[in-house]
């Protein structure tokens, strides 16, 4: 491995609603590391911001995570609460390889054929440097070392739009990459790779879904992101199918010489007493998140019968699998016809 190797998100308890997200991205969490890999003994670290509830405290301590608590938010997060990332990033320890923060983060490091790019991304909430006050442009170039790149971003719709009309990408300078886009400058193999699959993906559900055209439709960026990164390296799906599902999960499991990311998102609210009543049992609220949440989806809301079958095959798959392959059992042939190389 190029590092040690830990979940570690960041869950900013401010406010009334954000217990009950904080809560749903620990089970995606806690639910992927029991359930999926069989107590392989990873470790999970959280980061809270800011308590405000004693009782998701205890519910976290109550899953087995190490927990460390910020009494203090990052001084810029009144700009933007993605800042609180920060303070999770440089409490990483240098011999970790690879961090999740929250829903929409991923940072990469410890690459040698890419080790310059990965110290210069770094993946928010914000975009474009000009949405960035100077003085958080200074603070992170100071902090963390990153500095702009020049790449080809833009807002989703817009992005689809061009590649929907077969336009080029905008080109700008960036410091922060929307929905874990994971780039590097232009013309780098990470970047010709990331280009090339969100090109696939986007034909492919605009083909799909034609009178679509939400982001919450196409996952996102996520899917891009991941069959992009998964060519570098080997990587466990939670389930094939939940490819074209805002529920992702996917942890890189690799050399020093690959790349490696972390990377989890989607939310699902409860109803109900659920939340209240879990509290009390950790671990029986991961196995009825588990049940009610994570199979239930494919189920009801599988796009067709072959992600079904898909998502069966997934359950008897042993040992790492490549996402890749994966994909190509569900679609690899269609996203071929649409997308082009």
């Amino acid at each position: 491995m190029g590092g040690d190797l830990s979940f570690v998100t960041l869950f900013d308890d401010r406010g009334p609603l954000y217990p009950l997200k904080a809560f749903n991205l620990l089970c995606l969490a806690a639910t992927w590391a029991h359930h999926v890999r069989d107590g392989s003994g990873i470790p999970l670290r959280v980061h809270v911001v800011r308590p405000q509830s004693t009782r998701l405290l205890d519910f976290l301590e109550g899953t087995g995570a190490s927990l460390v608590v910020h009494e203090n938010p990052h001084y810029l997060c009144n700009y933007s609460g993605t800042y609180n990332k920060l303070l999770a990033l440089l409490d990483q320890k240098k011999t970790e390889a690879r961090i999740l923060l929250d829903n929409d983060a991923a940072f990469v490091r410890d690459v040698p054929d890419l080790i310059e790019p990965a110290r210069r991304c770094i993946m928010a909430d914000l975009a474009d440097k000009e949405r960035a006050p100077k003085e958080i442009v200074d603070t992170v170039r100071e902090q963390l070392g990153l500095d702009t790149i020049h790449a080809a971003w833009e807002p989703w719709q817009y992005k689809y739009e061009r590649l929907a009309n077969g336009d080029p990408l905008r080109e700008i300078e960036c410091l922060y990459f929307n929905s874990g886009v994971v780039t590097s400058p232009l013309n780098s193999r990470l970047h010709w790779i990331w280009q090339r699959h969100a090109t696939k993906i986007s034909h492919h559900f605009k083909n799909r879904f034609p009178k679509q055209k939400q982001r919450g439709a196409f996952g996102s960026d996520q899917l891009p992101l991941s069959t992009a990164v998964l060519e570098h390296g080997r990587f466990e799906p939670l389930r094939p199918a939940f490819n074209y599902r805002v529920y992702q999960f996917l942890l890189g499991e690799c050399t020093a010489e690959e790349i490696g990311i972390v990377h989890q998102v989607g939310l699902r609210r409860y109803e109900g007493d659920v939340f209240a009543d879990g509290l009390s049992d950790p671990a029986g609220l991961i196995h009825h998140y588990y049940s009610e949440f994570m199979e239930a989806p494919i189920r009801r809301d599988a796009l067709d019968r072959k992600a079904e079958r898909v998502a069966a095959v997934a359950h008897v798959r042993t040992g790492l699998a490549s996402c890749i392959e994966a994909l190509g059992i569900a679609d690899m042939s269609e996203l071929g016809a649409v997308g082009g190389s």
